[in-house]
């Protein structure tokens, strides 16, 4: 599991190789490209280019790529097997050589060693040209010898590439045989159609996605480790600041709505704060009120509240029998009370409203009620007649 995410983490879901080919006798880039799929490889495309230039427009940046190298700058040669060490293989194929200044690739067989060499003034540069395109050249491979990586994939014992027809079976290459013009041929590999043109491109990829290398020695080992290195920085930092983007752009996203969902209930609370405050403080101001209209009808009863007694229970002990009283106002206000006014009232005064059924009654109660020492004067309002029975009257004492 942690394989598979570290090779998704490097290549994604696709996957480039690149042969440097001598095709018609021009130089020739043949480009292909492998995508996974729901766990199958399935060819994504493939383009004949005649430049490094065009291959930045093919593919993007930063991807990594498995090159080989097969064109007029590769040296290839049989040699009968041999147990000896590369750099003895090398010197008796190549006696004249200094082996310092190239690259080779020995693909040990059954019965043969198959030699390929190139210098590493020309590997290096193409590898910096990538670089400067920046693609990054994870593998390389020499000549035809990727195809040994591939051969039990393929249903046939003769194998055409770019250059070459190769004599394969159950064990290895037995047989490499160079061809100026190679015809057109396709390869059914696990079901994909492969043209005998990307081939070894193809095989290239498979090299890396199987890692598979079989009976390979070559000197360049080393510098893969620093190619796949170098390219696993430059993916790990690009996909950091990606991933680290797009987290950050996340947390920004989650922060923004939760931002924005306790805005909303602050504003709603301060809202809800503001009117509250505003009901707050019109009822503080009707308190207020009612403790000051309160107040004084407190005082003015506690001042008045004996007086009135007094002076009600003094009209009721000399009130006559024919005598009703229908209103009694001790005080009365001589305005209706208004919000935010103050209450006026006719101090010392009592309003006497009532009927008689004696007409003479009347005056006398009156005159008794002014010989009072309390009554200052008493003044007549209304006096009528609703009928022969019935005499309507008003009072208004002064009190002194």
């Amino acid at each position: 599991m942690i394989g598979k995410l570290k090779q998704y983490f490097l290549f994604g879901n696709t996957y480039y190789g690149v042969e440097h080919a001598v095709v018609d006798n021009k130089e020739t880039i043949l480009l292909f490209a492998l995508k996974k799929k729901k766990r199958q490889l399935d060819i994504h495309f493939h383009k004949k280019l005649d430049s490094l230039d065009n291959i930045s427009i093919q593919i993007p940046k930063g991807v990594g790529i498995s090159l080989v190298i097969n064109n007029d700058k590769v040296l290839s040669k049989k040699v009968l097997f041999s147990k000896d060490e590369d750099s003895k293989i090398i010197q008796n194929a190549y006696p004249n050589i200094n082996i310092h200044e190239f690259y080779y690739d020995i693909l040990k067989q059954k019965n043969a060693c198959f030699i390929t060499i190139c210098r590493k003034e020309y590997v290096d540069t193409l590898i910096e040209d990538y670089r400067k395109k920046n693609l990054y050249i994870i593998h390389v491979s020499f000549g035809n010898h990727v195809l040994n990586n591939i051969r039990e994939f393929i249903g046939s014992n003769e194998v055409y590439t770019t250059n070459a027809l190769v004599e394969i079976d159950k064990e290895g290459l037995n047989e490499i045989f160079k061809q100026s013009d190679v015809k057109t041929q396709k390869y059914d590999i696990n079901g994909l159609k492969v043209a005998n043109t990307f081939l070894l491109s193809f095989a290239a990829i498979l090299n890396v996605v199987l890692s598979n290398k079989k009976n390979g020695h070559s000197n360049f080992d080393s510098n893969h480790h620093v190619l796949l290195t170098a390219f696993q920085q430059q993916r790990f930092f690009s996909q950091f600041l990606k991933v680290g983007l797009l987290f950050f752009l996340i947390i920004l996203f989650i922060n923004f709505f939760i931002f924005n969902h306790y805005f909303n209930k602050v504003s709603e609370l301060r809202q809800t704060s503001q009117v509250n405050e505003t009901s707050k403080q019109q009822l503080i101001s009707l308190k207020e009120n009612v403790d000051k209209k309160e107040k004084f009808i407190n005082d003015i009863l506690k001042s008045e509240s004996s007086k009135s007694s007094f002076y009600t229970n003094a009209i009721m002990v000399s009130l006559p029998e024919s005598i009703s009283i229908s209103e009694f106002n001790f005080q009365p206000l001589t305005k209706r009370i208004k919000a935010e006014k103050p209450i006026e009232y006719e101090p010392n005064t009592m309003l006497l409203k009532g009927v008689s059924t004696i007409k003479n009654e009347i005056s006398r109660w009156i005159s008794e009620l002014e010989e009072l020492d309390w009554v200052e004067k008493i003044v007549i309002t209304d006096y009528s007649e609703s009928n022969k029975t019935f005499t309507d009257f008003s009072l208004i004492i002064t009190i002194k």
